[in-house]
């Protein structure tokens, strides 16, 4: 797709605007010496056989507002358990016909206890209401959405890609309940390389007071956001375990670890953001697999168990102050998505057999 002088003129001054904007530094050394965060599991998802059984990594896990959580698989319908990980039901079936799925890349609560679920494939938004029975679907304006959040009963803020000239190289899109874009906004960069497709994607979670927090998953830049698409305040962590990754695709070699990626964040009140990171074990080449020839002639190794390579983490940071709290290694579970107040980690089990586990986050020793 080829973008007009004019679009792409808007998207420097937009990224010549955000770099403009005051940006606090977080340094690395947590300031609290008797804190630190508690991880508490509260349930396992995913039964041994049948419709509840959780086939491979998960592509989307969420929560809706009655606590029931919604796993998306490739290949299958979505699956929804209650909060204590009871198996309830499939959602829809897999298709093209009202309330199917052909992949799904994004869940959100919506209004009132219903559910909106995001499909790439189709091109389309579907909506269930609280009983989760299907309501109706619209198309959608957003390619491909990496995450979603409901600013108010007819707008939601999506994180994806639009294919048009005005919206090019934007990550974030005010869409309404119609599917179309109402606004496009937070570029960093001046225009989008495919090759940087990465660089595009952002985690979302609610602001408390209202607008919402994105997060550069590459970069660790966490931006709050007025509904309206108003920047309000940019966190950028120094730490030197987490180097801005360059936006392309990771590629493995025994001499290049794995970039650090932000999971998730979730702001329970006005001072403290909950942040889970993943980033690379000290001897994570032990994961790798067999060697093979890249691009341009490059030694590349795929991963043959991501759990050697990976741990996750998860840090408070006071953003009045600019500064970590407490930050704790998980290592009995390597964590995955953020659902609020809870996180969530995919594993297998001694039979191979696929697990969600949740567990209950917050900050002690305050």
């Amino acid at each position: 797709m080829k973008a007009s002088s004019s679009a792409i003129s808007l998207c420097i001054l937009g990224a010549a605007s955000a770099l403009a904007q005051p940006v606090r530094r977080v340094p690395d050394e947590p300031m609290c010496r008797a804190c630190s965060v508690r991880l508490r599991r509260v349930a396992v998802l995913g039964d041994d056989t049948g419709a509840g059984e959780i086939v491979g990594q998960p592509r989307v896990v969420a929560r809706d507002r009655r606590g029931r959580v919604v796993i998306a698989l490739s290949g299958r319908a979505p699956q929804v358990y209650d909060s204590t990980g009871k198996f309830l039901r499939v959602l829809g079936d897999i298709g093209a016909g009202p309330g199917e799925f052909k992949l799904v890349d994004a869940i959100e609560p919506g209004e009132g206890d219903s559910l909106l679920v995001y499909d790439s494939a189709l091109q389309r938004t579907s909506l269930f209401d609280p009983g989760l029975q299907f309501v109706r679907s619209w198309p959608r304006e957003v390619r491909l959405a990496f995450n979603a959040l409901g600013l108010t009963g007819s707008i939601s803020v999506v994180a994806g890609l639009v294919q048009s000239p005005e919206r090019f190289g934007q990550p974030l899109h005010l869409v309404g309940r119609d599917g179309k874009v109402r606004r496009s906004f937070g570029a960093d960069l001046a225009g989008y390389r495919p090759e940087r497709a990465e660089d595009m994607r952002r985690l979302l979670a609610p602001a408390d007071g209202g607008g919402f927090w994105s997060a550069n998953t590459l970069t660790y830049r966490l931006e709050r956001w007025a509904a309206t698409g108003e920047r309000r305040e940019t966190l950028v962590r120094d730490a030197p375990w987490f180097p801005p990754s360059d936006g392309s695709a990771p590629v493995f070699t025994r001499d290049r670890p794995p970039p650090s990626v932000v999971l998730g964040l979730h702001q329970p009140r006005s001072r403290l953001l909950f942040v889970a990171v993943g980033r690379a074990k000290a001897d994570w080449w032990k994961g790798l697999g067999e060697r093979r020839i890249g691009p341009n002639g490059t030694e590349v190794y795929d991963i043959r168990d991501i759990t050697m390579v990976n741990e996750s983490w998860v840090e408070v940071i006071d953003v009045e102050m600019g500064r970590v709290l407490a930050r704790v290694r998980t290592p009995g579970l390597r964590l995955s998505w953020v659902l609020g107040d809870l996180v969530a980690g995919y594993m297998e089990d001694d039979r191979g057999i696929g697990r969600v586990v949740l567990a209950h986050w917050d900050l002690v020793g305050e």
